[in-house]
């Protein structure tokens, strides 16, 4: 049969019985490693009823899949016309709101711009609400008419997967940003396919701490050697929850003076579950005073049923969504993001040498 591209995220397990193939996913990596394998991905009931993993943006963007659909149900030419009618109006009716039936309604396009302009959002470590945050960003600015992309440093692009269903966009073959040996697309590349798009702003999430792989002689290996690369500013985040504020607000500014004097720049700040106004007050002063930068946010504490660390535990998408919409909307001024961004150019990668030396002499 014809090779249908697209992206296969994940599937629960193997799949058994005398149900039909429908799909199968020629994967080059799984669990984290290099072992390309081919899996089914997708198989029928007596009904026709498609069960299991579908490849996210297969249908719809690849016409030789729409072809042998069509075909597989005996439309004639009238059959098509009328099917790929409805199919239009239902895309309009899904695009014209945020999530899935939310009433949330989407305003028309802005103006495009000759090229997007672009913000990362990196952190101290995992776990500080990177994925939260971008997606509640993206909603957010979608809300108010941009169209928005969404990145992911490195290969786990299942994060930016709430993100897109926010903001109903499909992952593109640009969605990861290659480091080292991981991911798919240098950003060099990726800036490239980005001048051919229609996006007004580009959100990247980056991946562990901005510096995570700094000091490895693979070039580039961290979230801060692409912000450098393609000039992109950076929302820098800490979670309180682990070693409290204070320790936050030091870690931010450990990460930020590092990053200055690698010439990237800090174009804001944000302080995930806050729990004291007060010290949150004299951290942010220490913070603005230290980085000289501006614009320090805080979030609240926000309970909810987070996607686990592991592909096998996901996240209700809705909940998870609607409330990083919510948490954002609330708590950060979009205007002043959208300050942030600007409009990237490659300008090659920090030498090792340099990293090291840099790194040496950071504090």
């Amino acid at each position: 049969g014809a090779t249908i591209l697209g992206f296969h995220c994940h599937t629960y397990g193997a799949i058994k019985g005398d149900a039909k193939p429908i799909f199968y996913s020629k994967i080059k990596r799984s669990d984290y490693k290099d072992n390309p394998q081919e899996i089914l991905s997708g198989v029928c009931n007596d009904e026709g009823n498609i069960v299991g993993t579908l490849i996210h943006g297969c249908l719809d963007y690849n016409p030789k899949l729409v072809e042998n659909i069509l075909e597989f149900l005996d439309a004639n030419e009238a059959d098509k016309e009328i099917i790929l009618k409805h199919n239009g109006q239902l895309i309009k009716k899904i695009k014209s709101e945020l999530g899935i039936d939310t009433k949330i309604k989407i305003p028309k396009p802005r103006r495009r711009p000759a090229h997007p302009t672009m913000i990362m959002i990196a952190s101290t470590g995992s776990g500080s609400g990177k994925t939260f945050i971008t997606t509640g960003i993206a909603g957010a600015l979608r809300r108010r008419g941009f169209k928005v992309g969404v990145l992911k440093v490195g290969p786990d692009i299942r994060d930016i997967v709430p993100a897109l269903y926010l903001i109903k966009e499909k992952m593109e073959e640009y969605s990861s940003i290659r480091i080292a040996d991981l991911g798919w697309m240098p950003v060099e590349d990726v800036l490239k396919k980005l001048k051919d798009s229609t996006y007004d702003i580009v959100i990247i999430e980056g991946v562990m701490s901005s510096i995570t792989g700094m000091l490895n002689e693979k070039i580039p290996y961290s979230s801060a050697e692409i912000a450098f690369a393609a000039d992109i500013p950076v929302i820098l985040v800490s979670n309180c929850s682990k070693g409290g504020i204070e320790s936050a607000a030091l870690d931010i500014v450990a990460h930020g003076k590092l990053m200055k004097k690698l010439g990237i720049k800090i174009g804001g700040v944000i302080l995930n579950r806050v729990y004291d106004e007060r010290i949150f007050m004299k951290a942010a002063d220490f913070i603005k005073h230290a980085l000289g930068c501006d614009l320090v946010y805080k979030l609240p504490k926000v309970n909810i049923n987070e996607r686990g660390g592991t592909p096998e535990i996901e996240i209700r998408l809705e909940d998870f969504c609607l409330t990083a919409l919510k948490t954002i909307e609330e708590n950060i001024n979009i205007s002043e993001i959208c300050s942030v961004a600007s409009k990237p150019s490659f300008r090659g990668y920090i030498p090792i040498k340099v990293l090291e030396w840099k790194f040496k002499h950071s504090l």
